[in-house]
């Protein structure tokens, strides 16, 4: 009785999963799609390759996301990211990504280029990304008296799916007040375990970004309203509605949102930063009836600002193009 309550459980927790795991029509497909990440206003580079190397300085980046906490099985993920510049122009990065959902695992390797130039307008970056991604599911679903043996679908999932993802993206300052971006992630999704192996056929994805730093120099104060458009993969079109706030010369931060589409979205974050260390805290919670099931999502990340080495003859490193 209590294995018919667990899965059905589990069952509701698949359907409303949707607007957060893409593809998520059936047991062995829901992790193959773009991940989507809700830190992006605190690390750009995280949805825009555009953004690599784009202040000048190093950052490194981790990340801990437990979404739908108390829930069986519920998603975990890990991200660890580096984005660095490379001399005046070029910009290197890497991501390691890892995404657990019961039994459902996805694991993403990505490297990241940018290019960065200014103008009279402002700051203006461009970037690519190419990735691994293998998705595959635990054996322990194939000993799950849920499951009918011989299950094709099921068995091909413990085998695991690969695939080769290429994404572009713009990212841009303007007169220091205005953030735009533009990207365009899995542009090209190709699967690598078939001998033949062809692009798939999906929706078209892109996230455009749109922001406004306003400083209250009164109050030693930092306002950044911030609008997140995105459309992955099938899942219905996602607005987010971001405010940052920034205190005491951007040492204490704090931050609510508010998405639209596909299952609204409360959330909420808290920050501080020591010398280059910089520590954040997030919790988010569905506006959907799934939420009396669980107790919301947590996020914790780290994030450390290290400024470029000065090269032969310089007096010191490079100032960073951004804060």
């Amino acid at each position: 009785m209590n294995h018919m309550k667990n899965m059905k459980l589990y069952l509701i927790g698949l359907v409303l999963a949707m607007p957060f795991v893409m593809q998520a029509q059936d047991y062995a497909t829901g992790l193959k799609g773009p991940a989507i990440l809700h830190q992006y206003y605190i690390n750009p580079v995280l949805i825009n390759p555009g953004y690599t190397g784009f202040t000048g300085d190093h950052s490194l980046f981790f990340n801990y996301r437990d979404q739908w906490a108390d829930f069986n099985d519920a998603p975990r993920s890990l991200t660890f990211s580096y984005n660095g510049a490379l001399g005046d122009r070029i910009g290197l990065g890497a991501m390691v990504f890892s995404d657990q959902f019961g039994v459902e695992n996805r694991l993403r390797g990505q490297l990241s280029y940018g290019y960065r130039f200014e103008s009279e307008a402002g700051k203006f970056g461009i970037g690519l990304s190419t990735e691994y991604m293998r998705y595959f599911i635990d054996n322990s679903a194939l000993t799950d008296p849920g499951v009918s043996i011989p299950d094709d679908v099921i068995s091909e999932g413990v085998n695991g799916f690969e695939y080769f993802i290429a994404s572009i993206g713009f990212y841009g300052e303007i007169e220091e007040k205005f953030i735009v971006g533009l990207s365009f992630p899995a542009l090209i999704q190709s699967r690598q375990d078939q001998a033949n192996s062809s692009t798939d056929e999906r929706a078209f994805n892109y996230i455009a970004y749109l922001g406004y730093r306003a400083p209250i120099e009164e109050y030693d104060m930092l306002i950044e309203p911030i609008l997140c458009v995105r459309k992955i993969g099938d899942v219905d079109l996602q607005i987010d509605a971001n405010l940052k706030l920034s205190f005491l010369d951007e040492r204490l931060f704090s931050g609510v949102t508010y998405g639209f589409g596909a299952g609204n979205r409360l959330g909420f974050m808290l920050g501080t930063r020591v010398n280059a260390l910089n520590v954040f805290y997030s919790y988010d919670m569905t506006m959907l009836d799934f939420q009396q099931y669980n107790a919301g999502s947590h996020e914790i990340s780290l994030k450390i600002n290290l400024p470029r080495l000065a090269k032969s003859g310089e007096e010191g490193a490079k100032p960073n193009m951004d804060k």
